[in-house]
């Protein structure tokens, strides 16, 4: 578990009141896993207001009781309906109905839209599918009877869903977009995650004929927009690696930005708090005067290797818990729920590390990292485990008090026999990072994101509009194009 540990006390002057932002820590409570057998991979999560949640993956959604789920884990739900690949869930205000971000792997090319499940006691049934031919439905926004969708380079789509199970497209707004990704909803203005063109304020009073007012643009957007929240007259963008950017609203020139771990992408209320998901893991804010907020408490998700299962958050949601908040993390091979405390009320460790990747050089070498106890308990770590000999490790494990470290050496022999990867492993009493990875790469001639690239030259390939053939182009040199955006196409398989 992973809490920020702040050793000051940020005052806050809140509608002339005198509000202390305290340090909080997301403490673990329980956990839904994946499908054994199956590439059943956790994208989404949704709260019922009754204790139970929508759990999304790309095989289906499983409907869960939050009050019974254990704290090692478990595979049981009350329903679970295959078929839906789900992105992001939206539930009706009577808990009925979820439209759900969607698209059918079944067709060719793929269909990409909404689903519309219906909710019945312990029942999931899926009534439709709504589907729009060659546009990529993304995040949406229910108000009432209306549902908004972010159509990516298709801008905005807006139904009326009074019919819960026959939505009827209203209106659409195809111009002036470069990619939106996810739109929010204050009175009838709408503002739209624009990927890379930052933030669009669009006019939504007539439905059937929504126009831009105002937006950035790429000249002048941060990072890249991919979700969107608006309360109480501020606008709150989650800015890709620009982190969380917050406007007063319809106040493009008041934009203030605020760095998380990792690529801000996701965005949920906790309560009267702020909770930022990235593929690092969750920043949780507390909301100042203006465009001011205060981190309070961090939980990480983790790169796992092959020892260890999967974490790496990709959406979160808020649930209403007895006692605390509970804030839950969709974290690809795991749904996790964790409660929102005051970090002096908690008592769980929490184990953190300077690195959990680490690359080596064909000809070996040594990299330092520092593991940290910023839990309130005492950190007890039982064993270190190294899956290859070509790697070392000159610590054997140990007890880290709240707020103390210790720094060891991770050695890679190096040669043209040693092995190209492993994972040393940190077994502790951690409640939800047990075993802790790092991941050790050697025989490596590529580098790591932070890393400064030495200049270099590669061919360029671009398709001939004439013949379909792909050409070679004009070579690309790092050095003669500084301040550009350069894009790489990446292939992999899975």
């Amino acid at each position: 578990m992973k809490i920020l540990s702040i050793s000051y006390i940020l005052l806050l002057v809140l509608l002339g009141g005198l509000v202390v932002a305290q340090p909080m820590t997301l403490e673990y409570k329980a956990r839904y896993e994946r499908q054994q057998g199956e590439p059943d991979h956790l994208m989404a999560v949704g709260a019922l207001k009754d204790g139970r949640a929508l759990v999304g993956s790309n095989m289906g959604v499983a409907l869960v009781d939050l009050k019974t789920l254990p704290p090692q884990g478990t595979r049981s739900y009350l329903a679970r309906l295959r078929g839906v690949d789900a992105r992001d869930f939206y539930i009706t205000q009577d808990d009925k109905y979820a439209y759900v971000n969607s698209y059918n792997k079944g067709s060719s090319p793929y269909s990409y839209g909404f689903d519309i499940l219906k909710i019945q006691s312990n029942t999931l049934t899926k009534v439709k599918s709504i589907r729009e031919n060659g546009v990529l439905y993304d995040k949406m926004f229910l108000d009432g009877n209306i549902l908004y969708v972010a159509a990516h380079a298709h801008g905005l789509r807006i139904y009326n869903v009074q019919n819960r199970e026959n939505p009827v497209l209203l209106g659409k707004l195809d111009k002036g977009f470069l990619d939106a990704f996810a739109v929010a909803v204050d009175g009838n203005t709408a503002y739209v995650a624009d990927s890379g063109a930052g933030l669009k304020i669009v006019d939504v009073t007539t439905k059937t004929a929504p126009k831009i007012t105002a937006g950035e643009t790429m000249a002048i957007a941060l990072g890249t927009s991919e979700d969107v929240l608006v309360r109480s007259g501020r606008v709150y963008v989650a800015a890709g690696s620009a982190g969380l950017a917050v406007y007063e609203a319809g106040k493009l020139n008041t934009r203030t930005l605020y760095g998380v771990p990792g690529a801000a992408e996701s965005l949920c209320w906790i309560g009267s708090r702020l909770a930022v998901g990235s593929y690092a893991g969750v920043t949780l804010f507390e909301i100042g005067q203006g465009t001011k907020v205060t981190q309070v408490a961090w939980e990480s998700a983790h790169r796992r290797g092959s020892s260890a299962s999967l974490r790496l958050t990709n959406d979160v949601g808020f649930a209403a818990g007895n006692p605390g908040d509970l804030c839950l993390v969709a974290n690809w091979d795991f749904m996790d729920v964790y409660e929102v405390k005051t970090a002096s009320s908690s008592t769980q460790p929490d184990i953190v590390c300077t690195a959990q990747r680490l690359r080596f050089p064909p000809t070996g070498g040594t990299r330092r990292v520092t593991v940290s106890n910023n839990g309130q308990g005492t950190l007890n770590i039982s064993s270190v485990q190294v899956g290859s000999a070509d790697f070392t490790v000159n610590y054997a494990g140990g007890t880290l008090l709240p707020g103390k470290s210790v720094s060891f050496d991770i050695t890679y022999k190096g040669g043209s026999t040693s092995l190209g990867s492993s994972t040393v492993l940190l077994a502790s009493n951690d409640p939800d990072e047990n075993p802790f990875p790092i991941q050790v790469f050697g025989n490596t001639t590529y580098l790591d994101p932070g890393e400064a690239a030495p200049n270099f030259t590669v061919d360029t390939l671009k398709r001939d509009p004439q013949t379909g053939k792909v050409v070679k182009g004009t070579p690309f040199t790092l050095s003669q194009n500084p301040g550009k955006i350069l894009w790489f196409n990446i292939f992999a398989t899975w």
